[in-house]
């Protein structure tokens, strides 16, 4: 969890883009496979988003997916991410029955 001066969901999906720009700036060939966007999360109001980058490691490079989950809820956020090498395995439908099992809070 983590808290957030975001008072609506508008606000929250900006300051997602924000750090998103400053992430491009870090890692290797960062694309977006899916633009961030507001969705529902149970009855929660969250942003989701999927981005592939590199990850170097001596003369080793990883592709890497990482879908991303930030469910906000009353000054804070939950974060909720899933990175996987790319090619290596598939645990995308592992990741969308773990979302889907999250029951709201409120």
């Amino acid at each position: 969890m983590v808290k957030t001066n975001a008072k609506n969901i508008g606000g929250f999906l900006k300051s997602i883009e924000m750090s998103n720009t400053e992430a491009e700036k870090v890692f290797g060939n960062f694309t977006f496979t899916k633009k961030p966007s507001v969705v529902k999360v149970s009855k929660d109001n969250a942003v989701s988003f999927a981005v592939n980058f590199k990850l170097k490691k001596g003369s080793n490079e990883y592709k890497i997916n990482s879908d991303s989950y930030y469910i906000l809820r009353k000054g804070y956020y939950i974060s909720i991410n899933f990175i996987e090498q790319l090619g290596k395995e598939d645990n995308s439908e592992l990741f969308k029955t773990l979302i889907g099992s999250i029951i709201s809070g409120n």
